[in-house]
């Protein structure tokens, strides 16, 4: 049994080792032994199509914000992360879960960004919008927003759309444990609710090692709407556990310049080794050198550890900065 004490916040456990077993961008559900890993963007059915490759999803365990769902709850545009045998192109699992739900602040027009929950977020013209458009968004107006972490923790938008001025909103936030505590770091956290940091305590009544199931995870932070300010975890996402040599085929906004072709994104380290392909999304021939941040790639390998580094076979770039 774990106890929280929050000075003053409810913390909910939905399920006492992580409940609600979906991914997301920024994180992911327990990957099975063998698994290979797909991160992207979805761009079609008929199965799903997701990274230019359409794979089964007839026996795919799909969650929703950790429910479970089936496909007629996947859009085109949504962020997805996918455990598959990408031999037989099968997925065993599709995980979905929206990096902020809530209502807009504000609005600068001249690029093409709002700001929602403390977060800045970035439309371009690839985001997909499902019940509403760019003009029509106004402040107040209450969205569910999927995409990408930038280098500047800015949220590059691939899929928007409008969500019921409920009386709850959530964002996802980065989980790391802390002797006996989480720490919920300020990154996805500045709220302007004049809230920096949310520090959740917790008190092991029992199972001393708990924490370590949750270390340098994500967590579904969920907020009071409607001028409220109180804040709950609702779940935790379960721990990563790459596969040494699984295959990867990951849709990510570079975080950082490569040195000595190793580069990182929100979710890995990257390496790219001399004689990996690395072209522009036309076709044409480009170099390591080219990758910067804030570009969105298309990369392909293999995991090298169970951190989750990554041995590229070929780094495209979709999207410059």
């Amino acid at each position: 049994m774990i106890k929280a004490i929050t000075s003053g916040l409810i913390i909910l456990l939905l399920s006492a080792c992580g409940g609600g077993s979906g991914g997301g961008i920024s994180g992911t559900g327990i990957m099975l032994e063998g698994d290979d890993v797909v991160v992207g963007t979805i761009e079609g059915f008929g199965s799903v199509i997701v990274n230019q490759q359409k794979l089964n999803t007839d026996n795919a365990r799909i969650t929703i914000n950790g429910e479970p769902s089936n496909q007629t709850g996947l859009r085109i545009g949504m962020q997805v992360r996918i455990n598959a045998d990408l031999q037989s192109l099968t997925a065993t699992s599709i995980d979905y879960v929206p990096l902020v739900v809530g209502p807009v602040r504000y609005i600068n027009p001249n690029d093409r960004s709002i700001s929602i929950l403390g977060h800045i977020v970035k439309f371009t013209d690839e985001t997909i919008y499902s019940d509403i458009d760019e003009a029509s968004i106004t402040v107040n107006t209450v969205l569910e927003v999927s995409g990408l972490i930038d280098a500047n923790r800015q949220i590059i938008a691939t899929y928007v759309r409008s969500a019921p001025a409920a009386s709850q909103y959530q964002l996802l936030a980065t989980v790391s444990s802390q002797q006996q505590g989480f720490d919920i770091s300020a990154d996805l956290i500045e709220l302007e609710l004049a809230l920096e940091q949310l520090n959740l305590q917790l008190e092991l009544l029992e199972e001393l090692d708990a924490l370590a199931v949750f270390s340098s995870r994500q967590a579904v932070i969920t907020l009071a709407g409607n001028g409220g300010s109180s804040q709950s975890l609702a779940y935790l996402l379960p721990e990563n556990r790459f596969v040494e040599g699984a295959r990867v085929d990951v849709l990510q906004a570079v975080t950082s310049n490569p040195v000595n072709g190793v580069f990182t994104t929100d979710d890995f380290t990257i390496t790219v080794p001399p004689g990996a392909a690395v072209t522009f999304r036309s076709g044409a021939i480009a170099d390591v050198s080219d990758i910067q941040p804030n570009q969105v790639v298309r990369i392909t390998g293999a995991f090298v550890d169970r951190d989750g580094s990554i041995l590229a076979d070929s780094v495209q770039i979709l999207l410059t900065n």
